[in-house]
């Protein structure tokens, strides 16, 4: 197994890639579609398990932590900054992905429930119920519901410096885990890319 950071400017959706599993191509800074990310490794670092035990397996369905790319035990700075990182990627204005208004709507208001104390304890108490039960998640107005995507996952993020482990496969590195994400910064500016309909190439902003 070896470690990498890749410098991914575009993430896309997962697909069968006529290998019988689930996985999405990143394109890298290299300019050519150099890496997969399987699709349990993605939901496993971006759908963070929400019982006590913290095992991290994947949810089956989003949660607003998840919406904004946070761990439940995120305390108050850290959902802080999973929210402006997250609204900066999808603000309708940066990002010219299908849905970005849409999916900058689900950020804001699960910011609105997770900083807010008491609307975040009833979520969590909501999550441990559904956990304790082994239910479908607990409906209510102020829960968000799931978005069954048909068209195969769509990572939260769509780009950044991700520092991975995995083996070389076919002319590309296959991921096997992700240890750490972080947006790609130069000059004191943050990536943005989107893929707009039609287009060859990501579409790049720094903001």
């Amino acid at each position: 197994m070896t470690m990498k950071i890749l410098e991914v400017h575009y993430l896309g959706r997962t697909k069968d890639h006529n290998d019988g599993l689930l996985s999405a191509y990143a394109y890298l800074s290299t300019g050519f579609w150099g890496a997969v990310f399987p699709e349990d490794v993605l939901k496993k670092w971006f759908e963070i398990d929400f019982e006590p035990n913290q095992t991290q397996q994947p949810n089956k369905v989003e949660t607003l932590y998840s919406v904004l790319g946070a761990r439940h035990d995120a305390n108050t700075d850290e959902l802080r900054t999973a929210f402006r990182r997250m609204a900066r990627q999808w603000h309708p204005d940066l990002c010219r992905e299908s849905g970005a208004e849409e999916m900058f709507k689900k950020i804001n208001h699960a910011n609105s429930i997770l900083s807010d104390g008491r609307l975040r304890a009833r979520y969590d108490a909501g999550l441990a119920l559904e956990a304790t039960l082994k239910q479908e998640q607990v409906q209510a107005n102020w829960v968000s519901k799931p978005y069954m995507d048909p068209y195969g996952y769509r990572s939260p993020l769509r780009c950044g410096n991700i520092m991975v482990t995995g083996v070389p496969r076919n002319g590309k590195f296959v991921v096997d885990q992700i240890l750490e994400w972080q947006d790609i910064i130069k000059n004191n500016q943050t990536l943005v890319v989107s893929w707009p309909m039609g287009a060859k190439q990501p579409l790049e902003i720094w903001s």
